[in-house]
């Protein structure tokens, strides 16, 4: 059992719900004098209570329609080509977009500059500007844009229309036989209008550019090389930019005998050696090959011999100049110098020349006026020396 104490913020509560005016402050304060005598059953107020909130809900609350869910296809540039992104809706966050397109692409989120272009806009022509994508702004109106566009193809058709893929309008494969037949396809070296003069000089001398020449020139007929001057290729460009003339071959006005056929022909023959050559190793190298191939085989040492490998034998007396000492028993390296002087007069009694001669083999390598000073002091230390004694020959002893 309810008090009226309780009924009464109840009904005015109900009142200001209802708002219609059933709410009086009179009533109210009658109501709560004779609170001792009203008394009501807690089933009739629930009762009450859900039919006021029964009435009140459905105009308070607006039901809120929730679009029908649309899968959106994407296609995204991966290397030279595209790919077709699936899995997209018009439920799906912006955010996990970005990670679905950076997972398709192999790149990261924060390298992602996205713009994109409907395809029922794509024939449009002009075409139309990439939109860019770039917030939650943006991919809302994506969806919105999209979601229209199913409506508007559904609606059609009282209502039994459907969704078609856009498709590039164009003239069939006869229609494009028959342009192509009325009219010819331009040469591919046919200058265009739109190249000036200084261009068509790069581009004629890099088409007849020779290697063998170093330089721009032509096969004439005879077979020579002629070789274009710096006049003669700016006349041929001026020509060219006039339409008078072509860069496969020289304009009639160098007066160069020349066949375009020949011409052709030995290109290709130049290219063909041009391309041999650089397979097969230089001519210099091949006539050295087997020289090479000696010196491999028979290495020189890196480091000369060890002294114990020769004996050394010391002479009786090696600071008196008239001691003969056999030249086999002369030590180690200096042996070949030993065996050329080892007597004074053998110093004294050569030039310059033959000394510088005779001396290089054994690695001594000296100017003419040292070895034109050593003869001159060996012939003043020969002439005293001579003067004392008689040499000594060891080896008949």
């Amino acid at each position: 059992m309810l008090t009226a104490t309780r009924l009464v913020p109840t009904r005015r509560r109900l009142a200001t719900i209802l708002g219609d005016g059933s709410y009086n402050p009179d009533e109210l304060n009658e109501e709560e004098d004779e609170g001792d005598d009203i008394s009501g059953s807690e089933d009739d107020i629930d009762e009450e209570l859900d039919e006021a909130v029964a009435r009140v809900i459905p105009t308070a609350i607006p039901t809120v329609k929730i679009p029908p869910k649309v899968n959106i296809k994407f296609e995204v540039p991966y290397k030279n080509g595209t790919q077709d992104l699936t899995g997209i809706t018009s439920r799906t966050e912006f955010d996990d977009f970005l990670v679905a397109v950076a997972g398709r692409m192999k790149t990261r989120v924060g390298a992602l500059n996205i713009g994109y272009i409907p395809s029922y806009n794509k024939t449009r022509t002009p075409k139309p500007a990439p939109k860019l994508l770039e917030d939650d702004e943006s991919w809302d109106s994506l969806v919105a844009d999209v979601q229209q566009y199913v409506k508007s193809c559904q609606s059609k058709n009282c209502g039994k229309g459907t969704l078609q893929e856009a498709k590039a309008k164009g003239k069939g494969s006869k229609g494009a036989k028959s342009k192509s037949k009325s009219k010819k396809d331009d040469s591919e070296d046919e200058v265009t209008p739109a190249l000036k003069e200084h261009e068509l000089f790069t581009k004629i001398e890099k088409q007849h550019h020779c290697s063998e020449c170093k330089a721009v020139c032509f096969v004439l007929n005879s077979g020579e090389h002629h070789v274009f001057s710096h006049t003669e290729l700016a006349t041929w460009a001026l020509l060219a930019s006039r339409h008078q003339a072509t860069i496969d071959e020289p304009p009639k006005q160098l007066g160069l005998e020349v066949s375009h056929a020949r011409q052709k022909k030995a290109k290709n023959h130049q290219a063909n050696t041009a391309a041999n050559s650089n397979d097969s190793a230089p001519g210099w190298v091949q006539a050295l090959a087997p020289v090479f191939g000696a010196l491999l085989n028979n290495r020189l040492p890196t480091a000369p011999p060890e002294w114990q490998q020769y004996p050394q034998m010391i002479p009786p007396v090696v600071n008196d100049p008239c001691v003969h000492v056999p030249h086999s028993m002369q030590p180690g390296v200096k042996r070949f110098l030993a065996n050329i002087f080892f007597e004074l007069s053998d110093l004294a009694n050569v030039s310059a020349d033959q000394l510088c001669v005779l001396l290089a083999p054994g690695g001594v390598l000296i100017s003419f006026g040292i070895a034109n000073r050593l003869i001159t002091y060996a012939k003043e230390d020969f002439t005293p020396v001579s003067n004392k004694r008689p040499c000594v020959d060891w080896s008949l002893q």
